[in-house]
């Protein structure tokens, strides 16, 4: 801290004078250091004492501690203030300290105090910093840390590291000692595993202790190549393959991608196989060859050396093909004789024999390769013999003969094979001829088919023989006189439905075969002959009976007869496909065609059919139906609907031969015929119909031969009318109100009701609207007799109004009156008061107030005061008179000015209510007027005069 104290001789000016400051305080006494740790100790000081001239220290004394040490060493204030103890807590140990203070008075320092030493106990260091990683190999780490930023006081003279194989548990007290020194840096021996975790950490040690452990440092080493796989092993082997296998590596922390199989060859190892599995199948090899076969494996970290070598042979197959047999002279008709000899490759093994096996004999047909499709037989098995003799054969027949070697794999693939054919003999007979299917003949003939010998004899057929013979006549056989080439005959001449017997003979160049076994035909009869002289025998509108004449039956029985029939159809219209139906019975020779459209033309045909078949038809024949009644009439439009009509228009409907006469309207069920004009036009106005109301309309037309059918029915509605005038029908009735409610007598969708009521002038006004049926009117009067009318409004517009109605409310229950007393006198006035029915004043009634006087009142001139004026009462008698009805509760009575004795009266009241009769009186109340007071003649004169003015303008 800078000293700004002042010289204490030096002064300054003030209104142009010096002034002195105060001496500076003495120099204290160095401070006192105790209680020293590792990182804190207690520093206290005092004031130095005063001298007996010396100023004393006041409240503003303070005192500035400086501190020097640390690391750097430096100097600075660490206390400033009135406190005489400081307690630093975060000093750093085994390092020397120095404090010295001084003290303020009135801001004047005085020198600092000696130097006061201490030094700070020492520690173990902090903990090192983070292990770091300089170096990585598959075996080794190399490691490295910083020395820790405090030792404690003391040199760091050792590290230590700590290690576990990454499975170990925390905390570090698991971890094994790996190596202790100065050095901070250290490659850990070659003796790790590859890709295996580790964990380090250090601690640092000084004279005093151990510091606690570092960060714990997890580090994996490098993966290593796989280790080199066993010799692949033979799991089968094959003719031309070898299927192998191979045990998995030790693989070193990175997986094994992928294998390789190299096979020796002539130009050393080759790669025979590349891929993931641990087996594989080597083909293309040779049979009962040995083979050398290495392995390898492969990771992301290298590829191990190639395995020992593994030696493995293949199997031996069988022999080759034997050359194709030769043939060795000439064939006889039952033999042929061949030259075997033995194939040129054995198959790794010996061969012990061969197998002979022969394909063709009477089965064979014209040509070899027909042949090669019958299945080969075996005729020998034994060793191969130079010259060997087939026997047992087929004369006439061509034949395949072939070879193969067997050893002790099996049979080897056959020879090619040698074609021969023993010497031709006359072909076997024939299959039994037979009836050309498809084909049932005529009655006159017949279509006779056959298929070639099954055994041709070793030579082509030439030529085919028939001989036929009539079964029923016990004939003998017929040979027909030319030879034929085909296997086929149409024989004609024959008589109907008889029965003849067949068979064939083959000749080639041998001779003649055996004829075949004899087939049984038989003829057919003809069909019938068509139908003659076709007429009508009745006609009507929808049907016609047609006759004819049965034809011949050629042969066969009648079984029933098919007409055909068909429209008549116009030049150029597309015709309609002929109908066809039939008569069971072959005795009837008439049919009836119903179903017909009257007044049209149809073509006739009528066929006969027996179980031969249908024969022809005959000629056509054209008939026409009488005239009908007409078809239904189109559907009814709705053209045009009214509130009450409905226009109508339809098609016409077809007349079927005679003109229209009339058409018939059915609407709801009720039938009406329609004006003739209505046959022109096809149009008729339906009239006198209900609104809002669904109509079913059909139509029906007539002709000459009768009425037709109703046509479709239509289903329409009229439009909505206006509402039809609503009843009015009392619900309740009180006394001032009336409750209503509207019936219309149809259901005609009102959306708006109006009710109007008869006023005193004989008018009709509005009273309510709205869309409710139910409605309440107030504020009548009680016992009063009321017209209404009312009327709806739809979507069609405002109705007329209903009936009018005459409802009353009820008569009212008018209460007697009651004085409100006493009578409250004001000077010469007496003020009289009443109350009535709250109800009875709300419903329009009336107060009628009555008075009578004593004999020294009668004649006297009374006054009333009705809203603030003065008016005369009609002269009182002994007997009530009515002085005034209205709805006033309260009213003053007071004689003339001139009056100047006392007026008894009596007075009483009652409730008057139009159209019914008024309710009792009160009860009656003495009224006691005061006389008026005698004054001066002249101002007597004057007052009455002024308030008989008054009074008489009022009246």
């Amino acid at each position: 801290m800078q000293d700004k104290r002042r010289d204490p001789k030096a002064g300054s000016r003030a209104g142009g004078e010096d002034v002195a400051l105060p001496p500076p305080p003495p120099e204290p006494a160095a401070p006192i250091v105790d209680e020293v740790t590792a990182h804190s100790a207690h520093v206290s000081w005092a004031l130095p004492p005063l001298p007996a001239a010396d100023l004393p220290f006041g409240d503003d004394t303070k005192f500035e501690l400086e501190m020097r040490g640390g690391a750097p060493p430096k100097s600075t204030t660490v206390a400033l203030g009135r406190a005489t103890s400081w307690h630093p807590e975060k000093l750093l140990a085994g390092q020397k300290y120095a404090f010295r203070i001084r003290v303020f008075r009135q801001t004047i320092p005085s020198s600092f105090s000696s130097w006061s030493d201490c030094t700070t106990q020492r520690t173990p260091p902090c903990p090192p910093s983070a292990i770091q990683i300089t170096g990585r190999q598959q075996t080794t780490v190399t490691l490295k840390w910083e020395a820790p930023k405090v030792d404690g006081g003391a040199k760091v003279t050792t590290y230590t590291l700590y290690w576990d194989e990454g499975d170990g548990a925390m905390p570090t007290d698991a971890f094994a000692k790996l190596n202790q020194g100065s050095d901070r840096r250290f490659k850990v021996p070659a003796t790790l595993s590859p890709a295996r975790s580790y964990r380090f950490f250090v601690t640092a040690t000084n004279t005093v202790g151990t510091s606690s452990p570092s960060p714990v440092l997890d580090c994996a080493t490098k993966a290593g190549a796989p280790d080199c796989p066993n010799p692949p092993s033979l799991m089968f082997p094959g003719e031309d393959h070898l299927r192998l296998a191979w045990n998995a590596p030790a693989c070193h922390g990175a997986s094994v991608t992928g294998y390789e199989v190299q096979m020796a060859g002539e130009f050393g190892f080759q790669s025979v196989y590349s891929g993931t599995e641990r087996e594989c199948t080597v083909t293309g090899l040779k049979c009962a060859t040995t083979y050398e076969f290495v392995v390898s494996a492969s990771s992301s970290a290298g590829t191990s050396k190639m395995s020992a070598k593994a030696a493995h042979t293949t199997e031996a197959s069988v022999p080759g093909a034997m050359p194709t047999p030769t043939l060795n002279g000439n064939a006889t008709t039952n033999s042929i004789t061949v030259t075997l000899k033995p194939p040129k490759e054995d198959g790794g093994a010996q061969v012990l024999g061969c197998i002979v096996e022969v394909a063709g004999g009477a089965c064979a047909t014209k040509n070899y390769g027909e042949v090669a499709k019958l299945p080969f037989r075996q005729v020998y098995a034994g060793p191969i013999l130079t010259e060997y003799c087939v026997t047992g054969l087929e004369g006439g027949c061509r034949y395949l003969i072939r070879a193969a070697a067997y050893n002790r794999r099996g049979t080897g693939a056959f020879s090619g094979t040698a074609r021969d054919s023993t010497s031709p003999v006359p072909p076997a007979a024939p299959a039994a001829p037979t009836v050309r299917p498809g084909s049932e003949g005529t009655s006159t003939s017949l279509d006779i088919i056959w298929v070639p010998p099954v055994g041709l004899g070793g030579s082509s057929i030439q030529e085919y023989r028939i001989s036929v013979r009539e079964c029923d006549h016990k004939g003998d056989w017929k040979p027909l006189a030319t030879p034929l080439k085909s296997t086929e005959l149409t024989l004609t001449d024959l008589a109907p439905a008889r029965t003849y017997a067949f068979r064939v003979s083959a000749k080639n160049v041998a001779g003649w075969s055996n004829f075949s076994a004899a087939t049984e035909c038989c003829t057919t009869a003809t069909t019938p002959s068509a139908p003659l002289d076709l007429a009508i025998e009745s006609v009507s509108s929808a049907s016609v009976t047609v006759t004819w004449v049965a034809p011949a039956a050629n042969g066969a029985p009648i079984d029933r007869f098919d007409i055909e029939f068909s429209p008549v159809t116009a030049p150029g219209a597309t015709a309609s496909p002929p109908k066809l139906l039939s008569v069971d019975n072959p005795e009837t020779t008439s049919f009836s065609l119903t179903g017909l459209d009257p007044d049209s033309g149809y073509c006739c045909r009528v066929r006969a059919v027996s179980i031969i078949g249908p024969g022809p038809f005959s000629d056509p024949f054209l008939v026409k139906t009488a005239p009908g009644t007409p078809s239904a009439p189109g559907t009814v439009t709705v053209c045009r609907a009214d509130i009450t009509s409905l226009e109508l228009k339809w098609t016409p409907p077809i007349d079927n031969g005679a003109p229209l006469t009339r058409y018939r309207l059915q609407v709801n069920g009720s039938t009406f015929d329609l004006p003739h004009e209505a046959l022109k036009s096809c149009t008729y106005t339906c009239v006198d119909l209900h609104p809002n109301e669904m109509y079913k309309l059909r139509l029906q037309a007539s002709n000459s031969v009768g009425d037709g059918p109703f046509g479709p029915t239509k289903t329409t509605t009229t439009k909505l009318a206006p509402p039809t005038g609503p009843m009015i029908e009392l619900v309740n009735s009180a006394v001032t109100a009336l409750k209503m409610k509207l019936h219309f007598p149809k259901a005609d969708a009102v959306v708006q009701m109006r009710v109007e009521v008869r006023d005193e002038n004989g008018s009709f006004v509005e009273i309510f609207s709205g869309t409710t049926k139910s409605f309440r009117l107030t504020k009548l009067w009680p016992a009063s007799v009321y017209e209404f009318r009312a009327c709806g409004t739809n979507t069609a517009g405002t109705g007329a109004f209903g009936p009018p109605a005459f409802f009353s409310t009820r008569t009212l229950d008018l209460p007697a009156p009651v004085f409100e007393g006493p009578i409250a006198l004001e000077g010469r006035c007496a003020n009289l008061s009443w109350t009535g029915s709250t109800l009875a004043e709300e419903s329009g009634a009336n107060y009628e107030l009555q008075i009578r006087c004593d004999e020294s009142g009668q004649g006297t001139r009374l006054l009333m005061k009705l809203d603030e004026d003065w008016l005369d009462v009609p002269p009182m008698s002994n007997n009530f008179a009515t002085v005034h009805i209205g709805v006033d509760s309260a009213i003053a009575l007071r004689t003339m000015l001139t009056t100047h004795i006392d007026v008894r009266c009596w007075a009483q009241v009652r409730m008057v209510s139009p159209n019914q009769p008024p309710g009792p009186f009160s009860k009656v109340v003495q009224v006691l007027i005061p006389q008026i007071p005698k004054q001066s003649s002249r101002n007597s004169d004057e007052n009455t005069d002024r308030l008989h003015a008054r009074t008489t303008e009022q009246i």
